[in-house]
């Protein structure tokens, strides 16, 4: 946070969380990358470039750390490139539109079936593989991780999920 962006990251496997730390010692999730994202390439285009979050990769990820430069050169010599950027960029706003949307959703059991139907439409399987853990979740849909975990065996007892820790099903 904060530092001079001189490097993007490209997400081989495994996944990235982008957060900012709040004066309460809590953490802000903003979003959660996966295999093949791109983390901070967008910066490299910033007036001040400077990294605007921090960034942990959570267990088991391959991240490759690219120079900023060529990226910059690439986009200014070829228009192919600076598109596919910015459907890159385009899909990651779109992204975080539903997420804000997601978050002013005021009931917590709603903001967390919504969840799991955009898991649903965007893996395109009723088997759902969970992005983060669970902790990391929690934060993201702006509750506790004991709320979470909770809604998540009320959803089971009633038989509208099924499946375990990071691997769901839903059922109804």
């Amino acid at each position: 946070l904060g530092e001079p962006a001189d490097h993007f990251y490209w997400i081989e496997t495994g996944s990235v969380t982008l957060y900012l730390p709040s004066y309460n010692g809590d953490e802000r999730v903003f979003q959660v990358l996966e295999d093949g994202c791109l983390v901070a390439a967008t910066v490299m285009f910033s007036d001040d470039r400077r990294y605007p979050v921090s960034a942990q990769a959570n267990a088991r990820t391959v991240l490759h750390r690219l120079d900023g430069a060529p990226l910059i050169g690439m986009a200014q010599r070829s228009p192919e490139f600076s598109c596919t950027l910015l459907r890159i960029v385009a899909g990651q706003m779109t992204q975080a539109i539903s997420r804000i949307d997601l978050l002013t959703i005021a009931n917590s059991m709603q903001r967390l079936v919504t969840y799991l139907v955009n898991l649903y439409v965007e893996q395109g399987s009723a088997w759902l593989t969970l992005p983060a853990r669970q902790r990391v979740l929690a934060r993201q849909l702006n509750m506790t991780p004991e709320n979470l975990s909770r809604m998540l065996g009320a959803l089971r007892r009633d038989g509208l999920i099924g499946g375990r820790n990071s691997e769901l099903v839903l059922l109804d």
